[in-house]
């Protein structure tokens, strides 16, 4: 029994995953290209996809692992593996954890080198490591049960150890060489590094810039370059794409494909929809949102909100309660003096003519147009006025039309609205006018009818001292409460005033008119809707309704909203229809080309046709690469994303993949892409595509002509701009030295700019000078290198304009930027941009490595 589960183990573990790869990889007609080769080894492709494959599996599985041994109390304990506590995610299992070819074949490459160098790892130091890994929290048996079970017996112990092993040797291998590069995440810099990546980010330049153009130099080159120069640029530029941003030639032609597509204009659904409505239905929908509130315009609202009475005539002032007041009694309100004046009646000791001292009666609140003595409030008066307060602001809250929202009411110890700064203050106090009251119970004196010509001014709060102004006499006698309620009865003024304001002028009680006329004044409480009715019929409460858009300017509006939900229903019916039919043929199609036989050929559908019947529109584009289909509009649509924000991956990407992540689209297989921000949903698909190849000399023979005559260009236009440099150093302005005819292509007062610019910790970009073409490195390092305001020679990234640059300014300060540069976290950032150099400098290794072992890459690798 022993021996036959030894036996049963040896064959789940070892043999069946073994054929189960063979059996993966073999089959009639597959071919096995070689992808890469080093030291005379062959890497075929089935060999990387296995290798890559295990790689996958080995990944789970140490994330699986790393996980149930955390669940037991314990940590793995291997060199780089990282865990953050905060996100409770895994940040490194201590080998590569983004499996690719690419990755697949430099493992191989590194771990072959570690060995040469004489580092081994033998089976029991990859079992010391495992132990490691699960701080000996699991056996070696629960170990490789876990293996079986996350891989579906897809991996035996031979495979992880064999993975294992060339994981952790290329591991140490490229640890060797970047362990004077980096500590841990961040790169090891000098103090001067420092300082230069920190100026990159902080100094900024400015100047004048003149581009000479390199095709203009192209005519004054040889049309006829010799065969061996031409030879020399094709094979330095034959395995490469070409690029709109980089001066090296290329002369691989790339992906092409012929295309078509329909596509649906959400907008032209709701026209439809819009046509099939009954006006009446538009029009009952207007009114319902109408009643609503939509479609309301208040007209502008007055600059100030409380009603002046400064330009009203004196016959029609409105009739406001007296205020009370807490000064000393004089001829006119306390309140509407000014500071000088309070000041003087409240520390004058000479008799005025009537008694100084407020006698505690109730105060009579004087007739329209005449003034009145203000005495001291009583505690009765005092609680009447709270009364009337309480009357007014049931009042105002059962006005609806009134533009003083309820929040702004008075409150307890709340002064009344200033009054505007544009009104006039009296000239002398004597002939201010009093608020108009009704007459109780004072009989009238001469002293208090004595009309007056000037303007009847709002009353202003007396508990809060002017700024001038001085204490209330000692001797003045203050019932309790008595502030309070003055405050109040202030602000029920201003209330008052601003309900008669909102009164037609013909509803407005005359002088001599008896005051019990007025409702406001005499009773509020009963005479509520009555001033209701008066603020309603108002010329100003009808200034202050809205207005209503008339039907026929919303009517559009109202009736696309109406049919938005039908139009995007019918629109996701017509392209749910043509991608049924496009899937039904790609299918037979399918099915056909792997059958080869003629009789199941199926009939391409015309999308021309179906566009017509489905109210889409339909358009052939093509033959496009990647790079050139950007001209056209369906580019700009997106793989719809997993949610209402997110998008997918762009078309050109959908179209033509992306390595190894996002294979190309299939031939006539639908693709659905959307246009957000302009409504537009794409069905497409390709009809016709040509591979990517490396063209023969005799077909891009023109285009290898071009790129040498382009380089001589080069030279002639770099020959010139040194002229003219030397010019301006000479004492020449750089306006001087440019031709007359080139004026155009010289840009003064360039905007500063830096060398780098910083989005983030870490993360930089070259920086950018939009009056300029597509300046790169050569042209940053020349102007802030540059000695004082010397003129520089640059070429742009493309090497196709070569700029004249005179710098102008250079700011700020080196004081400034040391002082600067003391702060820590300033210093981080520049620390951090150097993690662009180190990743140059890696690159500088692994070439050296490719160069030592012979690497040569497949096309397909490429």
């Amino acid at each position: 029994m022993m021996t036959g589960l030894i036996l049963l183990s040896m064959f789940a573990f070892v043999v069946l995953p073994a054929m189960t790869s063979y059996l993966q990889k073999a089959g009639p007609g597959v071919s096995d290209p070689v992808l890469a080769s080093f030291n005379g080894v062959d890497l075929k492709r089935s060999r990387i996809e296995t290798f890559t494959r295990m790689h996958n599996q080995t990944v789970r599985f140490l994330e699986a692992l790393a996980e149930k041994t955390m669940e037991l109390g314990g940590s793995p304990q291997v060199p780089g593996f990282m865990f953050d506590p905060r996100s409770q995610q895994i940040r490194s299992l201590g080998i590569n954890q983004q499996p690719s070819e690419l990755a697949s074949i430099r493992t191989l490459q590194f771990a072959a080198q570690a060995e040469k160098q004489g580092f081994e790892l033998d089976d029991t130091a990859i079992e010391n490591w495992l132990m490691a890994f699960t701080s000996e929290k699991m056996t070696r048996q629960q170990i490789m049960g876990m293996l079986a079970k996350e891989t579906q017996n897809g991996m035996g112990e031979f495979h992880l150890y064999d993975m294992l092993r060339n994981q952790l040797l290329a591991r140490v291998y490229e640890n060797g060489a970047s362990a004077a590069l980096s500590y841990g995440q961040m790169p090891i810099m000098t103090p001067a590094e420092e300082w230069q990546n920190f100026l990159k980010l902080n100094q900024q330049a400015s100047g004048d810039a003149y581009g000479i153009l390199v095709s203009e130099y192209v005519d004054k080159t040889d049309a006829n370059p010799p065969e061996s120069r031409i030879v020399e640029v094709y094979e330095a530029g034959k395995d490469f794409y070409s690029s709109t941003q980089s001066p090296e030639p290329g002369f691989r032609t790339r992906d092409k494909a012929t295309i078509e597509y329909l596509v649906g204009n959400l907008q032209k659904f709701v026209d439809a929809e819009v046509a099939k409505l009954p006006e009446e239905e538009i029009r009952a929908e207007y009114d319902r949102q109408v009643a609503r509130g939509a479609f309301r315009v208040r007209k502008e609202e007055p600059e100030t909100s409380q009603p002046s009475t400064d330009s009203m005539p004196a016959d029609a002032a409105p009739e406001t309660p007296a205020p009370a007041s807490n000064a000393p009694a004089s001829n006119a309100p306390a309140s509407n003096a000014p500071a000088e004046m309070k000041e003087e009646s409240a520390t004058t000791e000479t008799p005025a003519p009537e008694p100084a001292t407020p006698a505690p009666e109730t105060p009579a609140p004087a007739q329209p147009k005449q003034e009145k003595t203000v005495e001291q409030d009583s505690p009765e008066d005092i609680a009447k006025h709270k009364q009337q307060v309480e009357d007014l602001q049931k009042i105002l809250d059962d006005a609806g039309d009134l533009e003083m929202p309820a929040e702004e009411m008075p409150a307890e110890e709340k002064p009344a609205p200033e009054k505007p700064a544009s009104e006039p203050k009296p000239e002398t106090p004597e002939k201010l006018d009093a608020p108009e009251t009704k007459p109780e119970s004072k009989p009238e004196t001469p002293a208090e009818t004595e009309p007056t010509s000037e303007p009847a001014t709002e009353p202003e709060p007396t508990t809060e001292p002017e700024p001038a102004s001085e204490p209330e006499p000692a001797d003045q006698p203050k019932p309790e409460g008595g502030e309070q309620s003055s405050l109040q009865l202030d602000d029920a003024v201003q209330l008052v005033m601003f309900q008669d304001d909102v009164t037609p002028a013909s509803e407005t009680p005359a002088a001599d008119e008896p005051a019990a006329e007025n409702p406001a004044t005499e009773n509020p409480a009963t005479e509520t809707p009555a001033a209701d009715d008066a603020a309603a019929e108002s010329p100003a409460a009808e200034e202050a309704k809205p207005e209503i858009q008339p039907y026929e300017e919303v009517r559009l509006n109202v009736a696309e909203a109406l049919v938005q939900d039908d139009a995007r229903v019918a629109l996701d019916r017509a392209l749910t229809k043509a991608k049924k039919v496009m899937r039904v043929y790609f299918a037979m199609q399918s099915r056909y080309v792997m059958s080869e036989d003629e009789s199941i050929k199926p009939e391409r559908p015309d999308l021309k046709k179906l566009a017509g019947e489905l109210g889409l529109e339909y358009a052939p584009i093509g033959p496009h690469d990647a790079v050139s289909i950007a001209d056209e509009p369906i580019s700009d649509s997106y793989e719809a994303g997993t949610s209402f924000n997110q998008r997918g991956y762009p078309y050109a990407v959908m179209v033509f993949g992306a390595g190894n992540q996002i294979p190309k689209l299939e031939l006539f297989k639908a693709l659905s892409t959307v246009d957000i921000p302009r409504g537009l949903s794409y069905l497409s698909w390709k009809v016709e595509e040509t591979e990517s190849k490396v063209p023969t000399l005799d077909e891009v023979r023109d285009e290898v002509v071009q790129a040498v005559r382009m380089e001589d260009a080069r030279e002639l236009a770099r020959k010139d701009a040194e002229a003219l440099a030397k010019q301006i150093n000479e004492g020449k302005s750089l306006v001087d030295v440019v031709p007359e005819d080139k004026k155009d292509n010289l840009k003064q007062n360039v905007a500063p700019f830096s060398w780098m610019n910083s989005f983030g910790f870490g993360q930089a970009t070259l920086g950018n000078v939009p009056e300029l073409d597509s300046v790169g490195e050569e042209f940053m390092s020349a102007v802030f290198n540059a000695e004082g305001d010397e003129a520089v020679v640059a070429g742009n990234l493309p090497q196709n304009v070569v700029y004249v640059f005179r710098r102008t300014e250079l700011q700020p300060a080196i004081q400034d930027l040391r002082s600067i540069f003391k702060q820590p976290t300033e210093r981080m950032k520049a620390l951090s941009l150097g993690m662009e150099d180190r990743y140059e400098l890696r690159q500088g290794f692994v070439e050296m490595v490719d160069e030592k072992t012979g690497l040569v890459m497949g096309n397909e690798a490429e």
